[in-house]
């Protein structure tokens, strides 16, 4: 075993993993210049649930079937469209308010 800086680097999926994470900081860059904060974190809790749904099936090669873990894998979209939900109702109300 070794303590130098590059110890690990010869596997290929660590290469894969900080391309991965390189594609994912480029796109979010991307996101925020086109859209707002909000987008990209709504953008950023779907890669989430394609990690979970699609990604760990794959690479484990078995499906998912823990109730638990697919009810909190899915709070997080639900969580982003009651926020958005929720703003949109929250300007409707301000315009209807008389200055």
């Amino acid at each position: 075993c070794s303590n130098a800086f590059w110890v690990g680097w010869g596997d290929w999926w660590v290469l894969i993993a900080l391309a991965v994470n390189v594609l994912q900081g480029w796109l979010t860059g991307v996101v925020i210049r086109q859209w707002s904060t909000v987008e990209r974190a709504v953008a950023q809790g779907t890669t989430l649930l394609a990690i979970y749904f699609v990604g760990d099936p794959l690479l484990n090669g078995s499906s998912v079937f823990n109730l638990t873990l697919t009810l909190i894998a899915l709070i997080v979209p639900l969580s982003t469209v009651l926020y958005n939900i929720a703003v949109s109702e929250m300007q409707r109300v301000m315009t209807l308010i008389p200055a």
